[in-house]
């Protein structure tokens, strides 16, 4: 089955399933559009609205094609357009937390090899007075 004939599918059912659904979610779009522009949107939506859908279908299944491949770019598109503010601040303040700890780590390894660097010579020094040398 190619990409294509899965989306037409998946419309196919989508149509049938969600008619009632679809009719809604153009009500609710048509209630926020001015009175005034309300007609000519309705009849946009009546022409272009099931080739919009179908697009809207393609593009969702493209979307997890690219997931189920691993393409982590998709994921990030997806979680920007899904995510709200709060949950944005939330990954944020995660991030940072996660940077800091990294850094901290970074500078105990730092602190680690100067401080194996400078024992190194008096450890040397003990064993060397010990051997005799």
């Amino acid at each position: 089955m190619t990409d294509e004939t899965v989306a037409e599918a998946v419309a196919g059912v989508i149509d049938d399933a969600a008619g009632d659904t679809i009719s809604t979610k153009r009500d609710e779009l048509l209630a926020l559009i001015p009175e005034a522009q309300r007609p000519a949107a309705a009849a946009l939506l009546a022409e272009y609205g099931p080739a919009l859908f179908k697009m809207a279908v393609a593009d969702a299944w493209q979307a997890i094609r690219r997931l189920q491949a691993g393409d982590l770019d998709v994921a990030c598109e997806l979680d920007a357009k899904l995510s709200g503010e709060a949950w944005i601040a939330k990954v944020k303040q995660n991030t940072a937390r996660w940077e800091s700890v990294a850094n901290y780590n970074i500078t105990r390894a730092k602190l680690r090899q100067e401080f194996a660097l400078r024992v190194a010579p008096v450890i040397l020094s003990v064993l060397l007075a010990l051997v005799g040398l």
